[in-house]
């Protein structure tokens, strides 16, 4: 998995784990805000694993082309190589 800057503030899915309304009344719970899921779902296992949490998100380039370039060096790829077309000598290449 690539470190992005989200992973240590956002759930997977931004939309789940949602306190219903209804408990939110009837309980007095809390809305979950992005700082208490942050704490509660990333934070909290960065502490557990002994993970620095700053210096990650310093680490993590900013510029899209970067974490395109990061998603595709975590898949383990296995390049060919292969040429095809261009130069017009027949396939050498200088």
């Amino acid at each position: 998995m690539a470190w992005h800057q989200k992973s240590f503030t956002e759930p997977v899915v931004p939309g789940l784990f949602q306190i219903p309304k209804k408990l939110q009344e009837t309980r007095r719970y809390p809305a979950l805000s992005k700082g208490l899921k942050a704490k509660v779902f990333c934070l909290n296992a960065a502490k557990l694993f002994k993970l620095d949490v700053e210096a990650k998100r310093k680490d993590v380039p900013k510029d899209n082309l970067s974490h395109i370039k990061m998603a595709y060096l975590n898949e383990n790829p296995s390049p060919s190589y292969n040429s095809y077309g261009g130069g017009g000598g027949g396939g050498v290449f200088f």
